[in-house]
């Protein structure tokens, strides 16, 4: 007997873990958008990394980005989840983090503070639900991460 029927399936619950083992590990829009990231200078890196981030911070992106960035939409549901899970997440966020830093100087670990609060805003500002309220965590995350980040536009490393 196939499991598969016209258009509808049933996943294990073994199976149900491992798709959700391979979206929180390999599905992650904003590291493909920094991996693409080209140029000559860690500067040329270092505004494009910002301009990213000011997108995945716009109020106008709130839905697309809550929705698309695994980061932000399931740490909720990784922290209930078993240590294969979080081992998963946390080898995502860390390979995030060194894409971050890539031809900046210092480590990967500098820019932590700056995704805490990229993927903390867009959730906080998902769940306040009051426009106003959205607009305001999400321009005032955006101050701060260029705050954070802004050393590497004045020094980037070549």
């Amino acid at each position: 007997m196939h499991r598969l029927r016209v258009a509808h399936f049933t996943l294990t619950t073994l199976q149900k873990k491992a798709v959700f083992e391979d979206v929180v590990r390999h599905e992650h829009p904003l590291l493909k958008m920094l991996q693409a990231r080209e140029g000559p200078t860690g500067q040329a890196y270092a505004i494009q990394m910002i301009r990213i981030f000011e997108n995945y911070l716009a109020y106008d992106h709130l839905k697309e980005v809550y929705h698309g960035c695994s980061i932000a939409a399931l740490s909720g549901d990784v922290a209930r989840a078993d240590a294969t899970i979080k081992t998963a997440f946390g080898s995502a966020y860390e390979e995030i983090l060194i894409e971050m830093a890539r031809q900046q100087p210092g480590e990967p670990s500098d820019f932590l503070p700056a995704l805490l609060l990229a993927t903390s805003a867009v959730q906080t500002a998902f769940a306040v639900g009051a426009t106003h309220q959205q607009k305001i965590i999400l321009s005032t995350a955006q101050i701060a991460f260029r705050h954070l980040t802004e050393n590497h536009i004045k020094g980037g490393a070549a």
